[in-house]
């Protein structure tokens, strides 16, 4: 009802606004989709990335992120520790829970951070950036984060929707726990894809995502909305 009654409706994603105009036909829908401060998240080449590291980010009492983690340590990460034993594993989140815990003093390639005061230093030493979730709602943020940090991102296809990457170009979609490893193994055997990976994230961001290009298509939206009104008060005239 009160969509029929506005001159423009704004949703966060294009897919929000696709099933909304479906849904309601004859209204006008604005995607203006959740951005990233360039001037805090950007790539940043002075830290060394630690080889064969990966990081995992989310905060651990919300139900979604809690259930990839545990996704991860049950089903992806013995694969991971039989194909590649090096490997190493930073959790940054608030509210690990007891089987977290329990594994990071167990397996000395296993860390638990909890909450950190600046996410930026796991983002840019990390050698891969997973992100396994599967369950939720909304646009995740820190999928735009990393992308941002010029992360090599592995994610399940379900974390990027909303957001405009294509599977091989900003990041790598995962949907079995084999695929990650599989995935793994393949960028550490060819740099210049995870290369290209890392380059490419940004710019997506720069182009689509930053406050700057999201204000930018906003604003000229309001700005025709206005010069319409004015045009129809004008002819009512």
């Amino acid at each position: 009802e009160y969509s029929r009654q506005s001159n423009l409706n704004l949703t966060c994603s294009d897919d929000d606004a696709e099933v909304m105009a479906e849904s309601i036909p004859n209204c006008r829908f604005l995607s203006v989709p959740n951005g990233v401060d360039v001037s805090y998240f950007y790539p940043n080449a002075s830290v060394e990335v630690l080889e064969k590291s990966i990081v995992i980010v989310g905060g651990l009492s919300w139900y979604p992120n809690r259930e990839a983690v545990e996704y991860f340590i049950r089903e992806i990460w013995p694969l991971i520790k039989a194909r590649i034993p090096d490997m190493r594993v930073d959790v940054i989140g608030r509210g690990p829970t007891r089987e977290m815990v329990k594994l990071s003093e167990s397996d000395k390639s296993f860390h638990i951070h909890g909450f950190v005061d600046d996410v930026r230093d796991y983002l840019w030493r990390a050698h891969f950036y997973l992100c396994p979730i599967r369950t939720g709602g909304g646009t995740k943020l820190k999928i735009l984060d990393a992308l941002a940090s010029g992360c090599c991102i592995i994610a399940d296809p379900f974390a990027c929707k909303g957001i405009k990457v294509h599977n091989g170009a900003e990041i790598v979609y995962a949907e079995t726990p084999k695929d990650y490893v599989d995935e793994i193994v393949n960028l550490l055997e060819n740099k210049d894809y995870e290369l290209s990976l890392r380059e490419a994230g940004p710019q997506l961001i720069r182009n689509h995502y930053s406050y700057t290009s999201i204000g930018k298509r906003y604003s000229d939206e309001l700005d025709n909305l206005i010069a319409r009104s004015r045009k129809l008060n004008r002819s009512s005239l």
